[in-house]
């Protein structure tokens, strides 16, 4: 979730001062809401376009590409996870409590067993480390503070016309 904060915030900060450096001050706002109010996948794919004067694309084939598209879905699914109700087994009990036999309903041990068996999510060091990577070179593609023109020598960006 870490990595794909950092995504976030470095989209969003690479569309706010390209869209300052492009358009004029009285409108450079207005049209960065526009594309801060994207979802995630759509910021990355619009970024490389809006930051190189629409000369270059993200290649949406690189494995730069499908690393990050991949840390998005991660993202939504732990963010903005959406669980529906499922059957439950239940099984019949009987407790002693206080000197009384008493009959009820539980939940089957087994079912939680089974249910709760997994993680949510698990993930090797090396696709942690190949979401990290991505991110930082997503970074040193994007922020190129204080040169003039956009650095299209990127694994993951290719032309946009030949």
């Amino acid at each position: 979730m870490t990595a794909a904060v950092a995504m976030e915030s470095l989209l969003n900060d690479a569309i706010v001062t390209q869209c300052y450096s492009v358009f004029p001050k009285g409108d450079y706002k207005g049209i960065a809401e526009s594309y801060l109010s994207m979802s995630l996948k759509g910021k990355l794919i619009s970024v490389v376009p809006l930051a190189s004067k629409n000369e270059y694309l993200i290649d949406k084939e690189s494995d730069l590409f499908q690393t990050l598209k991949n840390l998005i879905s991660l993202r939504n699914e732990v963010a903005h996870t959406k669980s529906f109700f499922e059957d439950v087994e239940y099984e019949e009990i009987e407790e002693e409590f206080e000197g009384e036999l008493r009959e009820g309903m539980g939940l089957d041990i087994n079912w939680m067993a089974k249910r709760f068996s997994k993680a949510i999510y698990s993930s090797s060091i090396e696709d942690v480390e190949k979401c990290i990577n991505a991110v930082g070179e997503l970074k040193s593609c994007l922020l190129n503070y204080g040169e003039e023109e956009f650095n299209g020598n990127f694994e993951f960006i290719k032309k946009a016309k030949s």
